[in-house]
């Protein structure tokens, strides 16, 4: 069965959808197009281009404290951090994500939208923010409007983009003629709809919404009952939303996790996952 997924993003915590894509791997259910933001770019870049499920869990072995190269001011002493915030509106250096995603990337053949782009339109779609001109940025669909080349674009800059969590990470800087956009992470824009994948028009086919949330903060679902899902409109009928809890211990930017947590994470996002599958196909069909 072929699915299109939507990734939301949580920093590190995204260690959880590679728990989720395995459980839907393991239940015969593929990701034909995908969209991710933040953490949850990285994820759906490296299905869209080719990995498997057990590719990305030898991948948690990585040491992910590589993702915290401090800027050169950062480094400096005391009043370094705050400096780097200051003068470069960051702590830390995006580039050693966008260098690691293409190294992945390239051991499948794939760098560019081109490469993942059939019938003129991208399988993967990433979302960042364009923090100069307040909006959103869909990549590579909105690449024109800063005069570059939608195919010719390496994903991996694009996942850069949307990982750069603001005073984090300094911004990217997106060159459009004369004009410098800073290019910060897409998960501080809120209520994006599912339908984006679909350049937002009507879902065509089941659409697997991943949501990372912590579970002391499940009383604001009620509160916030919507969860980003479109339920007022024609989408309900192939939208659906799968909630990875978490017990809120490891924070987004903890990239110095131990095996016990990293196996934390990637367990509530295959048991989130498969209750779902349950819940969906096989209660409702006890006949399949």
């Amino acid at each position: 069965m072929k699915v299109d997924a939507f990734f939301e993003g949580g920093g590190i915590l995204g260690v959880s959808f590679i728990g989720a894509y395995k459980a839907l791997t393991e239940r015969g259910i593929w990701i034909e197009k995908a969209v991710g933001i933040s953490s949850g770019s990285f994820v759906a870049a490296l299905v869209i281009c080719g990995y498997t499920a057990n590719e990305l869990i030898e991948m948690l072995n990585t040491n992910f404290t590589i993702f915290k190269q401090k800027t050169i001011i950062s480094e400096k002493n005391y009043l370094g951090k705050p400096l780097s915030i200051l003068l470069k509106k960051g702590i830390y250096d995006s580039q050693a994500i966008e260098d690691f995603v293409d190294k992945a990337l390239q051991k499948k053949g794939v760098q560019y939208f081109n490469d993942v782009t059939y019938n003129g339109e991208s399988n993967l779609k990433i979302i960042a923010k364009d923090f100069t001109n307040k909006r959103l940025l869909l990549l590579p669909n909105d690449l024109p409007q800063y005069d570059h080349d939608p195919g010719c674009f390496k994903i991996a800059k694009a996942v850069r983009m949307s990982c750069s969590i603001p005073f984090y990470y300094i911004p990217y800087i997106l060159k459009s003629r004369n004009k410098i956009n800073y290019i910060v992470d897409g998960g501080i824009i809120k209520d994006i709809s599912t339908s984006i994948i679909n350049n937002n028009n009507k879902l065509t086919k089941l659409t697997l919404r991943f949501k990372i949330k912590d579970k002391r903060k499940k009383w604001f679902d009620k509160i916030n009952s919507s969860n980003n899902i479109d339920c007022a409109n024609d989408n309900r009928e192939y939208e659906r939303l799968i909630t990875i809890f978490h017990d809120g211990k490891i924070k987004p930017t903890s990239f110095d996790l131990n095996r016990e947590q990293i196996i934390y994470l990637y367990n509530q996002g295959y048991k989130a996952t498969i209750k779902f599958i349950n819940d969906e196909f096989y209660k409702k069909n006890p006949c399949n």
